[in-house]
């Protein structure tokens, strides 16, 4: 697909920055080896104290998407970006993460995460890497055979599928629906924004969409039951949940009043499963 995903790329590095307020392990240590607070005071220039609700955001989703991930020992992350999440839970070793991003990006990140595993001690044998644009269901496919064969597959998209627009969604969503047929499992995401929980001017977001050269007038919903309704359109049942995680980064960053913040950290996550294996 000659679309420009790679545009995307630089958020991963910028959101590595918001994400090391948390109390996540390794996030600190990975914004400084990316040099990602420069980044984003380069990014948002005058705004950079308006986007810091981002810290929440980043900090509540990835915890979310934690609750729902626990039960799953086949785990593939889609578009990965710097994300901690690998070496952690692979510290359980019954566990296999596959990292996939885009060619460039997934080689970065297998540097970055050999680089952390070594300075801690770490062995991750059971980390695997794979290069893949997620809109392409062979390359999505050959990722997920570095999976062992039994079990159902956890698929997550934290920070993917928001910057794509309905038909592009539909592309993935029908390549993760043949998987999930498939081999059983859910697809675990962050990425939808509904029009009923827009964030307060002044909106960062629009400085994010021009930064990665998309449209974003029609990646959202108006509503919860809309997003549901597309969901289902495409071939699943899907959930929103709102479970209440412990968000640091607001407290470290005396964001208790800011509204942006209570928004962003309020933010679900959405569980989609194929009917056949529901």
């Amino acid at each position: 697909m000659a679309i420009g995903y790679a545009r995307i790329t630089p958020t991963a590095d910028l959101m590595s920055f918001y994400r090391s307020f948390s109390d996540i392990p390794f996030t600190a240590e990975i914004s400084r080896a990316l040099k990602a607070e420069g980044l984003a005071k380069a990014t948002f220039g005058d705004s950079f104290k308006d986007s810091l609700f981002l810290a929440a955001m980043a900090e509540a989703r990835y915890k979310r998407i934690d609750i729902h991930v626990r039960d799953y020992t086949n785990i593939l992350e889609v578009a990965v970006g710097r994300s901690p999440r690998g070496l952690i839970l692979t510290a359980r070793p019954q566990i296999t993460y596959v990292a996939t991003d885009l060619p460039g990006a997934i080689e970065q990140y297998q540097a970055l995460v050999v680089d952390l595993a070594h300075g801690h001690g770490l062995t991750r044998d059971n980390i695997k890497f794979a290069a893949v644009n997620a809109l392409g269901a062979d390359e999505l496919q050959r990722a997920v055979r570095l999976l062992p064969e039994a079990g159902p597959v956890a698929l997550i998209s934290e920070g993917f599928m928001v910057y794509l627009n309905r038909s592009e969604k539909l592309i993935f969503l029908n390549n993760v629906r043949r998987i999930l047929d498939e081999r059983g499992g859910v697809l675990i995401t962050s990425d939808v924004m509904v029009g009923t929980r827009s964030l307060n001017k002044p909106n960062p977001l629009g400085l994010l969409a021009r930064m990665v050269n998309r449209d974003m007038s029609d990646v959202g919903f108006r509503d919860d039951d809309e997003a549901k309704g597309f969901f289902e359109g495409a071939g699943f049942t899907a959930r929103a949940f709102f479970e209440p995680v412990e968000v640091k980064s607001v407290t470290r960053l005396h964001l208790e009043n800011d509204a942006n913040s209570q928004i962003a950290m309020k933010l679900p996550v959405w569980v989609l499963q194929s009917p056949t294996n529901a």
